[in-house]
């Protein structure tokens, strides 16, 4: 998720391997990358430590190299981005990511997006459009409580958030309620599925749902009467169920030839075709853990946090996981 600037959380290589050169391609290998090195390469890109601070480099269109500070970090796992902010105050996204797995600078925009568009090319970067803002375009699913302070919609200029990353009431929903029943000393006799859900007692399709309001493909984030973008006040229930474009809608590009949906994390369409959630009632966190106190160093934990003190984690009984696993086919 998205947090502040810490030396010590930078993933990428910012000292050796930290030049990226446009005319370099990747290529698709299955469900691998192939890296090509192009006849004409450019630097476009290097990342830099200076007096200990990490920056990025960027040659601009006026062939002068340009100097950007990082101030949040994207990620920890697999793949990490990189944000700056700007002297106009908006965060921008830097177009080159840190691929962990290959220990190389990649174009990731490039890999997921559909041929021709804005963020296809790393140059369009240095205009400043809202294809690589980071509020308009990536807080709506990396932060909470992101909202519009003019209560519309996704406008760069009027929006905020609550606090980087993802806190709980981003998957349990709103605690204020649960809150003042404990100080009162009362119990909260409530619904399973009432704020905050108790993830151990709801259906496998109301869990989904909940973790598919971020890990659905181009899921539709409607705004509330108070401008709020990825929570809701005053509704039925604290998430959409499933809303997102038409599977016809997606350029081939994002999907593996199995049919599996590849970019990043939006997944949900492809597990809700799987024989895991079908038949063995799968959930995210049949395999994603997103309360583990190794969550740093574990690639299957959701998050990089640990277990607030006081909240016990919902995490399935590896009898259930078993079963769930057992018997397991290829997503058709």
């Amino acid at each position: 998720m998205l947090r502040p600037y810490a030396p010590e959380n930078i993933l990428g290589d910012f000292v050796e391997n930290n030049v990226f050169y446009l005319g370099d391609e990747v290529i698709e290998d299955g469900e691998c990358y192939k890296f090509i090195q192009g006849k004409d390469r450019q630097p476009f890109a290097r990342m830099i430590v200076d007096h200990g601070r990490h920056y990025f480099e960027i040659k601009q269109s006026v062939q002068s190299w340009h100097r950007y500070p990082v101030n949040y970090t994207i990620g920890s796992k697999w793949q990490q981005g990189y944000v700056t902010r700007l002297p106009n105050g908006q965060l921008q996204v830097f177009p080159i990511e840190y691929n962990a797995r290959y220990s190389r600078w990649v174009n990731f925009w490039k890999i997921i997006d559909a041929p021709g568009t804005e963020r296809d090319d790393p140059r369009s970067w240095e205009k400043s459009t809202p294809a690589t803002n980071y509020l308009m375009d990536c807080a709506v699913c990396h932060t909470s409580q992101l909202k519009n302070t003019k209560g519309r919609g996704f406008q760069a200029e009027n929006l905020e958030f609550r606090e980087p990353g993802i806190g709980c009431e981003m998957c349990h929903g709103p605690g204020g309620k649960h809150v003042a029943w404990h100080m009162q000393g009362k119990a909260n006799k409530k619904d399973p599925l009432e704020p905050p859900v108790d993830f151990t007692r709801i259906s496998s399709a109301e869990s989904v749902a909940i973790c598919s309001q971020c890990h659905m493909q181009s899921a539709i984030s409607a705004p509330g009467p108070d401008g709020e973008l990825n929570y809701t006040r005053g509704r039925d229930g604290f998430f959409e169920r499933y809303k997102s474009r038409p599977y016809g809608e997606f350029f081939l590009n994002a999907r593996f030839k199995v049919g599996r949906i590849r970019q990043t994390s939006f997944v949900v369409e492809s597990f809700l075709r799987s024989n895991c959630f079908r038949k063995g009632g799968a959930t995210g966190i049949s395999c994603h853990d997103p309360h583990h106190d190794d969550a740093m160093s574990n690639p299957t934990s959701c998050f990089s946090a640990t277990t607030p003190t006081g909240c016990a984690p919902s995490v399935m009984p590896n009898s259930r996981r078993r079963r769930i696993c057992s018997g397991i086919r290829a997503i058709r």
